[in-house]
C-alpha cells in the first residue's frame, strides 16, 4: 500500500493516487476459499481506510491490483459489503468498497485446471477513467508459465486519467439527487399522483446531470469516452 504523486497532473489539484498490491487465498476451484477472501477483502478495506485517514488523503483515487484467487471480483466486494452492512460498519470501510469497479481484460491464467480471469485492476470510477487495458483477447493455446509466457499468470494492465475535481462535483451531486429522487419515489409509492411527479423530477434531474456533465467535460477539455 502506497500514496504517489501524480507526475503530470491537474494544475492546482491534488494529483496524489493510492495503490495497493494484494494477494487473496489460493486455489479458486475451492468455493470454501472463498469465505477467507471476504475476509481478507474486509481487511483490507480497513486497512486502506486507516492508511488514507493516516495520510490525510480520503479522497483521492485507489487502484487495487492482483491476483485474487476468484472468478468474480465483484462477487467478493459485494459480499465483504454485506459484512459490513450486517454489522453496521460500512463507514469503517474505505469508499472504494461501496464504489470499487474492475478494469475488464481477458483470461490471465491458463493451467491444466482453469482457463480463467482471477487477475483484477479495482478503481473508483467517479475518480479515474480508464484510457487504455490489457491483456485483451488473449487466447493461449497451452498452460503458462511456457517459454513464452515464463509467470503463471498473464499481467493485467491499465492506464488511467484523472477525471477533474469539476467532473468529479458534478457526479457526486447528481447521486446524491438520484438516491433523494429515488427515496421520494418509494415513501410516496402508494399515490399514483406522486409516483407521475417523482418520475418527471427524476426525468428532469437526468436530464440536468447529462447537461451539467457536459459542461464540465467541455470546461475541463475532455470527453470522456472510452
Amino acid at each position: 500500500m502506497a500514496l504517489f504523486s501524480v507526475k503530470h497532473g491537474c494544475p492546482g489539484e491534488d494529483n496524489r493516487v493510492i495503490f495497493v498490491s494484494t494477494h487473496l487465498a489460493r486455489n479458486p476451484e475451492n468455493e470454501q476459499q472463498n469465505l477467507i477472501r471476504i475476509r481478507q477483502v474486509c481487511e483490507l478495506m480497513l486497512e486502506l481506510r486507516k492508511f488514507a485517514s493516516r495520510h490525510q488523503c480520503m479522497h483521492v483515487p485507489v487502484v487495487v491490483a492482483g491476483d485474487w484467487n476468484a472468478e468474480s471480483m465483484q462477487r467478493l466486494r459485494f459480499m465483504a459489503l454485506a459484512m459490513f452492512s450486517l454489522q453496521s460498519i460500512v463507514d469503517h470501510a474505505h469508499p472504494l468498497l461501496l464504489g470499487g469497479m474492475d478494469v475488464p481484460t481477458s483470461k490471465t491464467s491458463f493451467t491444466l485446471r482453469r482457463r480463467s480471469r482471477i487477475d483484477y485492476l479495482m478503481y473508483q470510477e467517479t475518480l479515474l477513467r480508464p484510457t487504455a487495458r490489457g491483456p485483451a483477447n488473449a487466447d493461449i493455446a497451452g498452460v503458462i508459465p511456457s517459454e513464452e509466457h515464463p509467470s503463471d499468470h498473464l499481467p493485467v494492465w491499465a492506464d488511467f486519467e484523472i477525471v477533474p475535481e469539476l467532473q468529479v462535483c458534478v457526479c457526486r451531486s447528481s447521486i446524491h439527487i438520484c438516491m433523494y429522487v429515488y427515496t421520494y419515489i418509494h415513501l410516496q409509492k402508494h399515490t399514483h399522483t406522486h409516483i407521475y411527479i417523482s418520475t418527471q423530477i427524476l426525468y428532469w434531474m437526468h436530464s440536468l446531470y447529462v447537461h451539467c456533465t457536459q459542461v464540465a467535460r467541455e470546461c475541463v477539455g475532455t470527453s470522456g469516452a472510452y
